[in-house]
């Protein structure tokens, strides 16, 4: 349990810096959208993602099948600050 414990925190510190990455090395001639597509539920991820100002786009709802069942995942998009 503590591993896991531990890998969420790691996961969760490579995905800000990743968004922080985005925001800071975006330029004008490149996409101009972060996107992410998360596995419901993840509380957690949805949450973090909103904190970095993502905003939902859509859902696709039992698209597909884990462990038996079907999964949903909400897609996410943040727009980038233009360059300069």
């Amino acid at each position: 349990r503590v591993v896991l414990h531990r890998h969420r925190r790691s996961s969760r510190f490579l995905r800000i810096k990743q968004i922080q990455y985005q925001r800071d090395h975006h330029s004008g001639g490149g996409p101009h959208v972060a996107l992410a597509g998360i596995a419901l539920p993840n509380d957690a991820s949805v949450a973090l993602h909103r904190k970095f100002g993502f905003t939902d786009v859509g859902i696709f709802d039992q698209y597909a099948t884990k462990n038996g069942g079907y999964i949903s995942s909400v897609w996410m998009q943040l727009r980038l600050p233009p360059s300069g």
